[in-house]
């Protein structure tokens, strides 16, 4: 199982945003940065059209264990939900983490 951090820092976010690679899929988009840390570090913009504060936070926590289960590469990934993630199961979650983070 993947340990995962967390981005906090200003100036992660801030070059992830810049000179990170765009994914889009079905319920998930990522924004990927290759850093020096060989970690998984993940961020999460979830916005109030994804649902209440409740079902944000479930599928938080869905993605959270998506990216643990995968084999995915280290770096800093921005997650931004779709709004029919709520509508979406787990399995499909982690064929689309799986997926998207191929290609990196």
């Amino acid at each position: 199982m993947t340990r995962l951090g967390r981005i906090t820092r200003a100036d992660d976010f801030v070059s992830l945003r810049k000179r990170g690679r765009r994914q889009h899929g079905e319920s998930l988009s990522f924004v990927f940065l290759h850093d020096e840390q060989e970690e998984v570090r993940l961020a999460f913009a979830f916005s109030r059209k994804s649902g209440i504060a409740v079902m944000r936070n479930l599928a938080r926590r869905r993605v959270k264990e998506a990216f643990r289960s995968a084999s995915i590469p280290p770096g800093m990934y921005l997650v931004l939900a779709n709004r029919k993630l709520k509508d979406i199961s787990f399995a499909d979650i982690v064929a689309d983490v799986t997926r998207l983070t191929s290609r990196y």
